[in-house]
């Protein structure tokens, strides 16, 4: 159970004082809490989706018990069998370690970057930058833990990290826009933050090889990026989606159709943020479709 926060801890350590060296100390001190996220998800996946040696078998109770208040019965014994429903498949780790994980995911990476950025974070001299990085180190774990519980749901990498107090039936009514919106609403609020922090630099960057100094204004890349964005989560959420009243793909047998199209709606705006050409736009929608295949299908 202390393996992955302990690994997780003197890795990240160890790799900030590389990072010390590339961007300085304030980029390390940054990056230090998103490489305990990242390496901490790694170990509780890789450690937690581990099976258990000891194997819970079904158990059933018998009791039996004399009918004292019953004179029409033959002062016979009264027999009840419960039998208990198969469990859930054992781990490795227990549900209190998991809950632990968890809330190291949640809560670690946050206290880390407050405890290190406090003075600046309160200073009335601080700027829109510090509260972009807090708005990410609170977004990002818990993003991560929601994939968490994402893969496990769809047993595509089960796991004991089930953290329903947090995540009320988030995944498992995932084909409901309720099950969906909480996480819809925070990868929202990353996406606005990352794109202010980072991305807005890094596409005037890659504009300014296509269009010289002409280079659009921050509002407009914001929204290219905040479309890209909003119809890439489109594009997750109605994936695979099954309608609960008619047991069938939401958009029915134009359900495919809808999906390429959104992605290629998302990969024109991300195109368009970096400052492409109309008559290069069809280059990042085909890089959104073929990917997509890929990912889908397994194919090239």
């Amino acid at each position: 159970a202390v393996l992955p926060p302990i690994c997780a801890s003197v890795v990240s350590n160890q790799l900030t004082v590389g990072l010390v060296s590339f961007g300085g100390t304030d980029f390390a001190t940054t990056m230090q809490p998103y490489v305990f996220c990242v390496l901490l998800t790694a170990g509780m996946l890789w450690l937690g989706s581990l099976p258990s040696s000891f194997e819970v078998q079904p158990s059933s109770t018998t009791s039996t018990s004399k009918d004292h208040q019953n004179h029409n019965s033959n002062n016979g014994t009264a027999t009840a069998t419960t039998t208990t429903s198969p469990t859930e498949p054992t781990y490795i780790l227990s549900s209190s370690s998991a809950k632990i994980h968890s809330m190291l995911l949640l809560l670690g990476p946050p206290l880390m970057h407050v405890g290190a950025f406090s003075r600046r974070i309160v200073s009335a001299y601080a700027s829109y930058d510090e509260w972009q990085d807090l708005v990410l180190i609170w977004s990002i774990p818990y993003l991560l833990h929601y994939l968490i519980c994402m893969l496990h749901h769809t047993k595509s990498w089960t796991n004991p990290y089930t953290l329903n107090v947090l995540f009320p039936q988030a995944v498992s009514t995932g084909t409901t826009l309720r099950g969906a919106f909480v996480p819809i609403c925070v990868s929202i609020m990353a996406s606005l933050a990352l794109q202010q922090r980072h991305l807005i630099p890094l596409c005037h960057f890659v504009s300014y090889q296509f269009n010289g100094h002409e280079l659009p204004s921050t509002a407009i890349v914001s929204f290219y990026l905040t479309l890209g964005t909003l119809f890439g989560l489109f594009t997750f959420w109605i994936h695979g989606r099954i309608s609960s009243k008619t047991n069938e793909l939401l958009f029915g047998e134009y359900h495919e159709d809808v999906v390429q199209l959104t992605i290629g709606v998302s990969g024109m705006f991300l195109g368009k943020a970096l400052g492409m050409p109309w008559s290069l736009t069809p280059l990042p929608i085909l890089l959104g479709l073929g990917t997509a295949i890929w990912v889908f299908t397994g194919m090239m």
